[in-house]
This record gives C-alpha cells, structure tokens and sequence, in this order.
C-alpha cells in the first residue's frame, strides 16, 4: 500500500467527476479506486478486497468469454445474426451495444450450461430451516453446512427444456422457475463481490468480439475442472467483418 502511494499519490480522487478532464483513463483502475475508496477504514480492509478481485477477477470472466464465444461459434444461434443487425445501421453507440437483448440471451445462456464456478456455491446455516419439498418436510439443522452444485441445476430439466442444448432464445420469456434457478454468481448478501465488474467485462467485450468478428473452431479442446470450469486447448480464427 505505501508503495501504491508513494508512486501514485495519496490523494482521494473523483475519477468520473468533469471536474478532473485530465485524468488518464488508463489510469482509473479497480485498484485506483479501491486506494482512493474513503470509506475504507484501513489499509487491510483495501488489501482484501484487491485480492479478492484479482484472485476470483480474472480467470473466471476469462473463461466465462472463451465458453460464450465457443457454444456462438458452435451453434450459430439467430440471436447472432439479430444483434449484428440491430447494431448495422450505426444508430446505436457502440457503448449501448452491450444492452442489446439478443447479446444479453447469448451471455446467459453460455453462463448456464458451461458456469465457470461449477460446483457452485457453500453456506453455513445459521439457524433451523424447515420447508416442505412435496409431500416431504425436510429440516435444515442449524450450524450445518450445505454444498449448492450450480451444474447439475443449471441443466435440470424440470426447469430447462433440452438443458443440454445451446439455446438463448429460452431468456427472452423465462419461466420463473428457470430464472430462479440462475444464480451464477450465487445470491443473497454473501453473492459474489465482483458481479458487477464481470458482467460489465463480458458484456462490453462479446459485444465488440460478436459485433467485429466471425470466428472458426480450430480445436474445440476439452473441458478441465480444478476450482474453476475452463476449456482447455481450445482454439478459435477470428474473421474480421469489418
């Protein structure tokens, strides 16, 4: 941290205030932000989140953009063709391509039947949880600690029709259940931190990337888990399409 502040200042700064024109965009990182965050109240709070955000940050969007941009090439979905043309007449900002729907569809669509967190999720029940799962009441002893695998419910076909079929068309009227059951970066106040910063990359990114460029599978390579899903030896040739 002081050496964070003896080459970059210590002063706290509006990084998206009009009030500082000359601020490098480069230069308005997460770290920046977290560094110049007031509401931190020491330098090990900052340190935590850091960590959090380049250990759980990188890898996982990373992997996130590789499997969309696999399951679009391998299936050609008509959402494809229907983003590239809501976007070809130029009316629309380049920076408002990442709203479009279509692109939205493909997005959790490939979040679901390839989920980079595939064993999911953990939770420590604080307090007795009693439900009725049919005719069955199940008890949920407080202090046990439960395990949530996001695979096996991404692809349940109790709320997925064909769930192990590529099809974003299923977004565009989702049945409640189905939209209850995608959590890809869990739910409730202990959900993922850094949600946020990895839809903003993978939207902004498969927008340019679907927008701009064809692409053929080289090798569709395998899938690999160790903490993360991710695909390994997988090889794509972009074609530039304008």
């Amino acid at each position: 941290m002081d050496n964070y502040r003896k080459k970059h200042g210590n002063e706290s700064q509006e990084l998206n205030s009009s009030k500082s024109p000359d601020k490098k965009y480069e230069d308005d990182t997460i770290i920046s932000r977290i560094m110049n965050d007031t509401e931190y109240t020491c330098d090990e709070e900052r340190a935590a989140d850091i960590s959090i955000f380049l250990a759980a940050g990188h890898d996982t969007t990373a992997y996130s953009i590789s499997w969309t941009l696999l399951e679009i090439t391998r299936n050609q979905p008509p959402e494809l063709a229907a983003f590239r043309k809501k976007i070809a007449d130029g009316n629309l900002p380049e920076e408002e391509w990442k709203r479009v729907d279509e692109l939205q569809y493909m997005i959790k669509e490939g979040m679901r039947l390839q989920p980079v967190l595939a064993m999911g999720t953990v939770r420590d029940v604080g307090e007795e949880i009693t439900y009725q799962h049919g005719t069955e009441k199940v008890v949920c002893p407080k202090d046990s600690i439960y395990f949530i695998n996001l695979f096996p419910l991404f692809r349940n076909p109790k709320y997925y029709d064909e769930p192990d079929k590529y099809i974003p068309s299923r977004w565009e009227n989702t049945a409640p259940g189905a939209a209850a059951c995608h959590i890809p970066f869990s739910i409730g106040s202990r959900n993922c931190i850094g949600q946020n910063l990895a839809n903003a990359e993978l939207h902004t990114v498969l927008a340019v990337l679907c927008a701009r460029y064809d692409f053929d599978i080289e090798s569709e390579g395998y899938p690999e888990y160790l903490t993360t899903l991710k695909p390994v030896n997988t090889l794509l040739i972009p074609k530039k399409l304008f």
